[in-house]
């Protein structure tokens, strides 16, 4: 769904948010559509944005910042390299098993080769014509 399909949004369960847009304004209307509800908010990146993060929220859980190489000294140092790399797998495996079995998968993994399938789906992706649902790999 759309940024601007947030109010459709159920306000009234418990929500956790992982901001990857950078977009303030959004972040504040997340804040405050979900209001009490919103238990964790976490800002992991800026797509949209090159401007310095800020943590702060209008309301709710003031936001926290992840970045992936910190989680990742810090797993290695509790579990060692390979225990790390163990636990990241199983995740990735259970995921991936959730996310594409059942019978409305919310990812379909699509498989293509060369570089004029790359090009097709670039041309289809900045004309909006991916639907969500499809994750594309492409062999060059």
């Amino acid at each position: 769904m759309s940024y601007a399909e947030l109010a459709t949004l159920a306000g009234d369960r418990p929500t956790l948010y992982v901001d990857f847009s950078g977009d303030l304004d959004l972040r504040d209307r997340v804040h405050q559509h979900f209001a009490g509800q919103l238990v964790y908010s976490c800002f992991a990146g800026s797509a949209q944005s090159t401007d310095e993060a800020k943590l702060t929220a209008i309301e709710g859980p003031q936001p926290v910042f992840f970045f992936a190489p910190i989680q990742i000294r810090k797993r290695n140092a509790e579990w060692g390299p390979e225990g790390g790399s163990q636990h990241i797998g199983e995740g990735l495996r259970r995921f991936f098993q959730q996310v594409t079995e059942g019978e409305q998968p919310s990812l379909e993994v699509i498989e293509s080769r060369g570089y004029e399938a790359a090009q097709s789906v670039i041309c289809r992706l900045f004309h909006g014509q991916v639907p969500p649902v499809e994750g594309h790999v492409i062999r060059l």
